[in-house]
């Protein structure tokens, strides 16, 4: 496979593909939502200045402190058997470009945590992986509201096969560059200017090789996880919500609320794991809930929350539960 192969049949290959796109387009779907309202049930990620492409920009030098916080905090709020402690003290510059920085830090029980650092923006927040022994492109796309045809796009992650020596970036207007894999399998990759207008409408592809050109492995970032779509463009779930914990434990939720983008409710309940049901006031199809003292531990364990008709027909649920719950169910991912 090379790259006049791959360029023209693009399309053909994202259509392939698609499962697996989709399911990295949640995951950055559910990101940009987390990281909007994130200023309720986390603390706002501490920004690594523009000084960290000076003294931290070269590959092998220790992380700076902001960098160390934010890689620190992955474990803020988590009770001790869901903690990741990444190993801050070997927080090492794995991976560098012209605008960008890639640091990473090891899991004692294996796996890895690693955080983007962009010229102008900064840390772009924490990712790990618990996997110990992964396969194929992991694929980091941070943005910043708002997102313009001519944005900038930077993609990081790791590559798992030890032979890849290059990763190619795969454009759908028949372009590519290729950049180095650099240490512990990391790489990291500005989107050429000219590229920028396909890469937002169309996406990319991204293909790992060996050094006599190979293709080892190859992942698909589709265009709603580089320009997601804005809260009015964006596709809604019937019901929506968020849960409100504080920075010292998500194990605990204190709030459940959120929105519903369907009609014919006449009433909502939220039903805990222990089977005990609550019904939710709505308010213009909104609903605010301030779960009880007693039962701020109890979402640990996920419940639901249950749009029903007047009849008593089920219009549609969605499951709820604390955010420590959540990280120990994903923590797997890379």
């Amino acid at each position: 496979m090379n790259e006049s192969q791959l360029a023209p049949n693009l399309e053909a290959i994202l259509d392939d593909l698609l499962p697996a796109a989709d399911r990295l387009a949640a995951r950055r779907r559910a990101r940009a939502r987390y990281r909007r309202t994130g200023a309720v049930i986390v603390v706002a990620v501490v920004l690594a200045s523009s000084a960290a492409f000076g003294a931290y920009s070269i590959l092998g030098s220790p992380a700076p402190p902001s960098v160390v916080r934010d890689l620190r905090s992955v474990d803020r709020g988590m009770p001790r058997d869901l903690r990741l402690n990444p190993d801050v003290a070997q927080a090492r510059a794995v991976a560098l470009s012209r605008d960008a920085v890639v640091y990473f830090a090891p899991l004692i029980g294996g796996g890895y945590c690693a955080e983007l650092v962009t010229r102008g923006a900064g840390g772009r927040g924490a990712v790990c992986s618990t996997d110990p022994s992964p396969s194929g492109i992991s694929v980091t796309i941070p943005f910043s509201d708002p997102v313009r045809p001519d944005s900038p796009v930077t993609v990081s992650g790791r590559v798992a096969d030890p032979r890849a020596r290059t990763v190619q970036l795969v454009y759908p207007d028949g372009g590519s560059q290729s950049v180095a894999v650099q240490r512990a399998g990391f790489y990291v990759a500005d989107v050429a200017a000219d590229h920028l207008a396909a890469v937002h409408s169309h996406g990319l592809m991204l293909v790992a090789r060996r050094d006599d050109g190979k293709p080892l492995a190859q992942a698909v970032a589709p265009s709603d996880a580089i320009t997601p779509p804005s809260e009015a463009d964006r596709p809604h779930d019937p019901i929506e919500l968020d849960t409100v914990s504080t920075e010292a434990d998500f194990t605990q939720v204190l709030r459940v609320r959120g929105r519903l983008y369907i009609r014919g409710v006449d009433h909502l309940t939220l039903k805990y794991a222990d089977g005990t049901t609550v019904r939710l006031s709505l308010d213009g199809g909104r609903f605010d809930y301030a779960v009880p003292a007693e039962r701020r531990h109890d979402l640990m364990q996920p419940g639901s929350v249950t749009a029903w008709s007047a009849n008593g027909k089920l219009l549609a649920q969605r499951p709820v539960a604390a955010v420590a719950y959540w990280h120990a169910a994903n923590s797997g991912g890379g």
